[in-house]
């Protein structure tokens, strides 16, 4: 689920007619739509709330690429096109750049790009695969998951240009920042049932916010 810039509706990606789909739940109408229904994949949105788009992944085309849209479902440009696989696009607060997920030279890594698709330069370099993206919302991070020895978070400082790696978030998988630009909300999948926990960036420490009999996982945070 990825929250809709008016806090009313949520993005999901279905696969209820057999093939992914994107659609749209109005919570106060409780109506639900289809907004993307391409033949092949139609997956990872990211929502830019500051600018009222979207950025989606279609394999319209043949391989997974990303697109620039409008918040109902409207392509407004192909961003990429590269043989290797381009996913998991993710807004800068401004709306001016987004992170995303490549393997056009091998292995996923983390890559960023301008809004129309020009400026590409690759951020990760810290292990073999990089995934999952998500920029902070005071646009000063970004925050993507890591294989190293386990999955794992690790933060790109965008001024500095430097990377710190936090040994303790084994097992992290979809990674969400808090409104304060301090706390990521993962799902914790090295342990059973899975659980969502909370680490905080500057000091380290980690909390969990759920238990129980079920798996909890891909949270997404946002203010209200």
């Amino acid at each position: 689920p990825k929250w809709a810039s008016d806090r009313k509706s949520f993005y999901f990606v279905s696969y209820k007619n057999g093939w992914p789909e994107i659609g749209r739940y109005n919570l106060l109408t409780e109506k639900e739509e289809t907004i993307f229904e391409y033949p092949g994949l139609n997956a990872c949105i990211a929502t830019c709330k500051s600018k009222n788009i979207l950025g989606i992944v279609l394999s319209k085309s043949g391989n997974p690429e990303i697109y620039l849209t409008t918040s109902d479902g409207k392509i407004i440009k192909k961003l990429t096109n590269h043989r290797g696989i381009d996913s998991s696009p993710s807004f800068s607060p401004d709306g001016e750049k987004i992170a995303f997920v490549s393997d056009r030279y091998g292995s996923p890594q983390i890559f960023i790009m301008d809004r129309d698709g020009f400026g590409v330069k690759r951020i990760s370099y810290i292990s073999g695969y990089a995934t999952c993206p998500r920029w902070s919302p005071d646009g000063k991070y970004i925050a993507y998951v890591v294989l190293s020895g386990s999955f794992k978070i690790a933060v790109y400082d965008i001024e500095t240009e430097k990377t710190k790696l936090f040994e303790n978030s084994k097992g992290a998988e979809a990674i969400s920042w808090a409104p304060d630009s301090r706390h990521i909300v993962f799902s914790k999948t090295d342990i059973h049932p899975s659980r969502l926990c909370i680490i905080d960036v500057f000091t380290g420490e980690t909390r969990y916010l759920t238990g129980g009999r079920y798996n909890n996982f891909s949270p997404d945070w946002e203010k209200f």
